[in-house]
């Protein structure tokens, strides 16, 4: 651990998951620039809202069952190149395929990023874990804030949809900086510790999991399903804003208060 640079690795996970904030605050004040410019209908929007989720529990659970054997390294790579693939293909993007195709490797990358790092930062932290990654997620919340206001000010000033989605490579490009070169912590397999077919036997042995997961699917379905609908109404999501803004006072007084 001590040839591991573990603060430049814990910033470059944070703005990684900037990246992941980018991408649902960005999306959601663009949705009435996409109906304009494709000429999309509520069901082809509602495929690219669709993309826009799908991707996250694809890749957190492919990137979570085999993070022991790839390790942090290999599957951040793999976030770097699909945020990368997907921003870029989303800006060239002029009908409803490429757009929907897009948007399901920004997705991806976002689970790659939850994925690749929350493990990592534990590995690293052993004794702080809660907190280091209380930290860590703090930058999630108050992100997609930042990230809807920024769509708005883009907005006002008469800026167009993909200008609005370029603003993602900023935190992608300085992430993706951070980490080459860099050493990264072995995992528990490298260690002896777990394997990964212990991963995916504790998956299905599990009933505590299986509960968890069908309460956070209900739980994201409705915030994340309905509050991309509000901007049909709405300029850039007013919800994202309230909902977010309280979440992060939550974090940072769990962080500096619990």
């Amino acid at each position: 651990m001590e040839q591991i640079n573990r603060n430049r690795l814990f910033i470059a996970s944070c703005f990684a998951l900037i990246t992941t904030a980018f991408a649902f605050g960005i999306r959601a004040g663009i949705m009435n620039d996409l109906v304009k410019d494709m000429q999309l209908n509520d069901r082809e929007l509602g495929w690219i809202n669709f993309m826009g989720a799908f991707g996250f529990p694809i890749a957190t659970l492919l990137g979570g069952s085999i993070y022991n054997n790839f390790g942090p390294k290999n599957i951040g790579y793999i976030a770097f190149f699909s945020h990368l693939i997907g921003i870029t293909f989303s800006i060239l993007s002029g009908s409803f395929l490429p757009l929907f195709i897009s948007t399901f490797f920004i997705s991806f990358g976002n689970g790659m990023v939850e994925a690749a790092y929350n493990p990592m930062i534990a590995d690293m932290y052993p004794e702080q874990k809660a907190k280091m990654l209380n930290k860590f997620h703090v930058w999630f919340p108050g992100r997609i804030a930042i990230g809807s206001v920024i769509t708005l000010m883009i907005a006002n000033m008469h800026g167009v949809w993909q200008v609005k989605l370029a603003v993602m490579f900023i935190p992608l490009l300085i992430y993706g900086y951070l980490f080459f070169g860099q050493k990264f912590p072995k995992t528990d397999n490298e260690l002896g510790k777990s394997s990964t077919l212990d991963n995916l036997k504790s998956i299905f042995t599990s009933p505590l999991y299986w509960l968890m997961l069908g309460c956070m699917a209900l739980t994201a379905t409705t915030e994340l399903g309905t509050l991309k609908y509000r901007n049909r109404r709405y300029r850039v999501s007013v919800c994202y804003l309230i909902c977010h803004w309280r979440m992060l006072f939550l974090a940072y007084y769990d962080i500096f208060c619990g």
